[in-house]
């Protein structure tokens, strides 16, 4: 048995409850939207012949970066999240990997990123704008971006050399949470989050997300069609 109850929400959104089979969990949503038959954070769907780019392409490394064509690099950007070390290893992948491009349009893969911290999302910032005042950066994003990852995303489509491409990212951008603690309701019933960051620049953006310049079809693989978009095909 599986229990959900849909009410539309803002644009496009659904408001979403959720309870797991097990009854192990409860989640309610404002965010969930419903792309291609399949529902963009639960996953689920129905017909499993149709096929689905949404997502970005699974890997073991967080934080790469490869050559597509002779002028045209691909870099995923999984994670700004701090935990796991991750700031020290996104940051070396930084400095390392900039000033050793060699090509005119990088791809910058921020798909499914739920954003994390400003220790990574700043010298990736810094570095995108250094690199972007002679090369072509696109910046693929997806219902599943969010925060830090919204925030690149549109600092990058206000470059004059960049390009926002896929699906409207999550749009829970205008807020953010680094020291908050977690705050429980009763024995372990419910708990939550406050925010303590608050980022007043973007509130145009919260609950509706960053829009795309080029809206990408989910039955083509996302990165082959920002190749055709940049070879002009």
């Amino acid at each position: 048995m599986q229990f959900f109850e849909l009410i539309p929400a803002l644009g496009d959104k659904f408001r979403i409850s959720f309870i797991k089979s097990d009854f192990s969990l409860f989640a309610s949503s404002r965010a969930e939207r419903v792309v291609n038959g399949r529902f963009v954070f639960y996953g689920i769907y129905k017909d499993k012949t149709q096929p689905y780019h949404y997502n970005a392409p699974k890997s073991d490394s967080l934080f790469y970066y490869k050559p597509l064509r002779d002028n045209i690099g691909y870099m995923r950007i999984a994670t700004f999240s701090w935990k796991n070390n991750n700031v020290a290893v996104a940051n070396k992948f930084i400095e390392d990997t900039f000033p050793n491009l060699e090509v005119d349009h990088l791809i910058i893969d921020l798909r499914n990123n739920g954003g994390g911290t400003d220790q990574i999302g700043k010298p990736l910032r810094k570095a995108i704008k250094k690199y972007g005042k002679q090369h072509n950066i696109y910046v693929l994003v997806n219902g599943k971006s969010g925060s830090n990852a919204e925030q690149t995303t549109h600092f990058i489509g206000e470059l004059k050399n960049g390009t926002v491409l896929g699906d409207r990212s999550m749009g829970v951008i205008a807020y953010g949470l680094n020291y908050g603690e977690k705050i429980t309701i009763g024995k372990d019933c419910f708990s939550f989050y406050l925010s303590d960051l608050k980022f007043n620049e973007f509130f145009e953006f919260e609950s509706r997300g960053v829009s795309v310049d080029v809206r990408l079809k989910n039955d083509e693989n996302w990165i082959d069609q920002t190749i055709k978009f940049i070879e002009g095909s």
